[in-house]
Parts: structure tokens; C-alpha cells; sequence
């Protein structure tokens, strides 16, 4: 799985159509692409949702606090257990800044 794309200042009262809806005036199809993920941030950076191709909808609220941005890139980990957790994201985002070869950094 991959990122796709990253929308910022989304209205999260948006469900699943009107996300599908911004995704294809941006030119993407999440229905013709299951292996993606498509982020969309509102614009306190506090909470996000993520489509996953055309099937899944996955909403996070962190709770009035920002949202460590360069933790998105590690969404995918997110998902590696029974249920959706941010932390993993966080954790691996963390983990790439005191050992940079983790992600291929130097």
C-alpha cells in the first residue's frame, strides 16, 4: 500500500462521496486503484480521514492536538494490526528521526 495523495483543509463533516468527490476533481479514482490510500487533513490539523481505494473510510481525531505531519508517510503501518492505530504511524515517524536507516535517510 501507498500514499497517493494528501488533501489539506478538508471539511471533515465530508463523507465517503464527498471525498470521493475531491479526489476526482483532483483527477485520482480510488475505485480503479485498491493499493492506495488518499489522506485528507482539515485545517487545524487535527484530525484526518483516509480512504483506502473505494472500500474503507477511516477517521482519526486526535484530540484538538496537531498532528505530527511527517508521520502520515507511515500510514501503511497503521494498519498492520486488527485495528486502525495512529501510534504505529507516530512510533515509526520517531523512530526514523533517531535512526535515519530506517527509512533509507542517512
Amino acid at each position: 500500500m501507498r500514499i497517493a495523495r494528501v488533501f489539506f483543509d478538508v471539511h471533515m463533516g465530508k463523507n465517503f462521496k464527498g471525498l470521493m468527490s475531491i479526489a476526482h476533481k483532483a483527477g485520482i479514482r480510488p475505485e480503479a486503484e485498491d493499493d492506495c490510500y488518499l489522506v485528507f487533513i482539515n485545517s487545524a490539523t487535527t484530525k484526518f480521514k483516509i480512504l483506502v481505494g473505494n472500500k474503507y473510510l477511516v477517521y482519526h481525531d486526535n484530540n484538538s492536538r496537531k498532528i505530527a505531519l511527517d508521520a502520515i508517510r507511515f500510514l501503511p503501518e497503521a494498519f498492520k494490526g486488527q485495528a486502525f492505530s495512529f501510534d504505529a504511524a507516530l512510533r515509526k515517524s520517531i523512530e526514523s528521526k533517531i535512526n535515519p536507516s530506517i527509512t533509507g535517510g542517512k
